[in-house]
């Protein structure tokens, strides 16, 4: 097992009942944006209320970090080699008091070179009405970040390079999740909002970053807001690597961040991601001009019978467009299998029934 180094300080004082407020001024309850530290009050005591299941949580997460092995949990081996000692510059802290909508948090010390995994028990756990469930997300984001954070080390970026940062980033977080075989990026792709909100500013920093704009900055602290950990905008570099045998991946991560943007890029991720937004835009302006011709011709008809034969196939050419536009939403990842397929089955469904009524 691998010997983690754990701070519960913070959560055994709350199951304690112990006044919290002796650690807001830790450095865990300061959030920073845009680079600039927030004035805002974010330490964030939980309600007594949530003592029973809290210590029942605490007690499991224990014992999963006391029986973690990186090496049996996840693919490091192939793509770093040996480990020596890997556990130094990375520590665990349980504890409470996050704002609401944050489970946990990766912190840097410069003086120490200690990476502290902060998890907010409370937060975490209320995420989740079962508690197998938040065990498999605890050990999937985990694995993620201690794999982040290992890839991180060994790069060492030194850079001021916003664009440069950004590619390092992807590079990591895609090689992370892949290693780690947590699945992180799928929550995000569950997200419809999320996913389409992250997807446009990845495009816009790509696109930033292959004409040198100055807008990266901003799209870049934007993301970093969102997602610090960068997990959402690895899909596209996950989702490549995953049609990869591991030793063609393994090749891949050695050639290093720049080679894996550009072999992205070459071969059409990324180009495709770009284009499917636009042809999606494409599929909506279209049906809103079937739908307005669609009104001009039913008047028309209604007047003197125009082209009344033609005009009654006219609504298959609008349900042929909807299933399209579905379609696409599909490959942009922001419709699901089931989802499309139970739209498709409405519009083939209503489809059937106006065949059926004007024949």
């Amino acid at each position: 097992m691998d010997n983690l180094v754990i701070d519960d300080e913070i959560i055994n004082a709350y199951l304690n009942g112990e006044d919290l407020s002796k650690f807001k001024d830790l450095n865990y309850y300061e959030f920073y944006y845009e680079g600039k530290k927030t004035d805002q009050l974010t330490f964030t005591p939980p309600s007594a209320d949530y003592l029973d299941r809290a210590s029942r949580i605490t007690k499991g997460v224990k014992d999963l970090l006391l029986n973690f092995n990186i090496h049996s949990e996840t693919q490091v081996d192939s793509f770093l080699g040996e480990l020596d000692d890997w556990t130094k510059n990375i520590k665990i802290a349980l504890v409470v008091g996050l704002p609401l909508r944050y489970m946990r948090l990766l912190k840097h010390d410069e003086e120490t070179n200690i990476t502290t995994i902060v998890i907010d028990i409370v937060n975490s756990m209320n995420q989740f009405e079962d508690d197998n469930l938040f065990y498999e997300d605890f050990m999937n984001y985990l694995k993620y970040a201690i794999c982040n954070l290992l890839i991180d080390e060994r790069l060492d970026l030194k850079t001021e390079d916003l664009s440069v940062f950004f590619s390092y980033e992807l590079y990591i977080a895609s090689f992370a999740d892949y290693m780690a075989g947590s699945h992180q990026t799928a929550l995000y792709e569950q997200i419809p909002f999320m996913k389409s909100v992250i997807y446009d500013e990845y495009r816009a920093i790509y696109h930033a970053i292959h004409h040198h704009e100055k807008q990266v900055e901003k799209y870049l602290m934007f993301i970093l807001g969102v997602n610090p950990e960068m997990i959402a905008v690895a899909s596209t570099g996950k989702h490549y690597l995953e049609n990869l045998s591991i030793d063609e991946a393994v090749k891949v991560y050695k050639a290093g961040p720049d080679a894996f943007i550009k072999r992205l890029y070459d071969e059409m991720h990324i180009k495709t991601m770009m284009l499917m937004p636009v042809l999606y835009k494409i599929a909506n302006y279209w049906m809103l001009t079937l739908g307005i011709i669609y009104g001009i011709w039913t008047g028309l008809v209604l007047y003197n019978n125009f082209l009344i034969q033609i005009y009654l196939f006219y609504p298959f050419v609008l349900a042929i467009s909807a299933l399209l536009r579905e379609l696409l939403l599909y490959k942009m990842n922001l419709n699901t299998v089931k989802s499309f397929f139970i739209k498709a089955g409405l519009i083939a469904v209503v489809a059937l029934i106006y065949l059926f009524i004007i024949f």
